[in-house]
């Protein structure tokens, strides 16, 4: 985890965080300093530390022929003053490199991953990067609709789609590989999951210079949560007010990678 330190902004600076007390003004007075002033690398971190704010980001890594990272293109919900110390605590990752004619090779991947800005003691905050899969770069400028039809009967589950993209960025052999849906027909779900793959834009990964196909799954969660009925029906009847996919969470899960060519096989301590 790398360390970074903020004082609290002097009497004339405004903070926006809220304000529960004195050590809760404190807290986040600091953080606000942190997140608006810029961070400071310092010592490694120590104590246990509490989560204040976490960020999902995607990062373009190339990996040398030892493992090593090279390079890192950082994107997503960033807040600028971050990018550099995530930067370094993605640094010390380590990858096993693909091997081509008996040798190891570069290569480039994409790691989704999260940001977490972590309170620790002093009034110091850490930021923690936590690796969550790598593969092919993907992004999905459509989001599932959630039929109408299941709308009104309360239809729910899930569907796992598989794909390959291809090294032109093309994805083919689009299929649903697992479902659990709670109606006996569950093709609207995944014909709605389909529509989503069929325009996501990916990035292929490479080996030697050269992109390379990857074969991949990815989950999609319909769920109603706490809509009632009545809201569902409502929403059904007024198209411009349709979710697109009801619920407090992003209704596309994390993309697997089944056979990139990149394995991460070290990071920081947690």
């Amino acid at each position: 985890m790398t360390r970074i330190t903020a004082a609290a902004p002097g009497a004339g600076a405004k903070g926006t965080g809220q304000r529960t007390g004195r050590a809760g003004m404190a807290s986040a007075w600091a953080l606000c300093a942190l997140l608006a002033a810029g961070v400071a690398p310092a010592r490694a971190a120590t104590a246990e530390a509490q989560v204040a704010r976490e960020y999902r980001a995607q990062a373009a890594l190339d990996i040398g022929a030892d493992g090593s990272i090279t390079a890192i293109g950082l994107s997503g919900e960033v807040p600028a003053t971050l990018v550099a110390p995530a930067r370094e605590a993605i640094a010390h990752w380590h990858f096993k490199p693909p091997v081509r004619g008996g040798r190891a090779v570069t290569a480039r991947t994409y790691v989704r991953l999260a940001l977490q800005v972590v309170r620790q003691t002093g009034g110091n905050y850490g930021l923690r990067a936590v690796y969550r899969s790598n593969g092919p770069g993907l992004a999905f400028p459509v989001l599932p609709e959630y039929p109408r039809n299941e709308l009104r009967q309360r239809g729910q589950g899930s569907v796992v789609m598989e794909a390959i993209v291809h090294p032109d960025g093309t994805l083919t052999d689009i299929h649903a590989a697992s479902h659990r849906i709670n109606h006996p027909n569950p093709g609207a779900f995944i014909q709605s999951a389909e529509a989503v793959m069929r325009h996501a834009v990916a990035q292929p990964e490479q080996v030697d210079g050269l992109p390379v196909a990857t074969r991949i799954q990815v989950p999609f969660v319909y769920a109603l949560n706490s809509i009632s009925r009545s809201e569902a029906l409502s929403r059904q009847a007024n198209r411009d007010a349709a979710p697109k996919a009801p619920g407090d969470v992003s209704p596309i899960g994390e993309t697997v990678a089944l056979d990139s060519p990149v394995q991460l096989i070290a990071g920081p301590p947690g």
